[in-house]
């Protein structure tokens, strides 16, 4: 059997109004820090090939979405909901609750 690793990557996302947002990756970008140009990922293993399909697959869903659309989807979210308050800022989102939500929702979607 694979093991999976717990996280991709380290969550720290804070409540904002459009939605959750990690804001040392949003400044990143504010300061175009990201580019196209970076070497492209090869798997190396039957793991990291899932992964990538995985992301793959999430990436060309949401790129079929606006902007306001995505707002919208985030919105829905209990991890969001339970926690933003209008006009207050650096509001901590609970990475536990987020992973629960969407495990849940995906082992919903499976039974489809």
């Amino acid at each position: 059997m694979m093991e999976y690793p717990a996280e991709l990557f380290k969550p720290d996302f804070e409540a904002w109004r459009y939605g959750p947002v990690d804001r040392q990756i949003y400044a990143e970008q504010k300061q175009e820090k990201f580019s196209d140009k970076g070497e492209p990922f090869h798997p190396t293993n039957e793991v990291e090939k899932d992964i990538l399909l995985f992301v793959d697959d999430l990436l060309e869903d949401i790129d079929g979405i606006n902007d306001f659309g995505l707002v919208e989807r985030t919105h829905q979210d209990h991890a969001w909901k339970d926690v933003y308050e209008e006009g207050k800022t650096g509001i901590k989102m609970n990475a536990a609750q987020i992973k629960a939500e969407y495990t849940f929702r995906f082992d919903e979607e499976s039974k489809i």
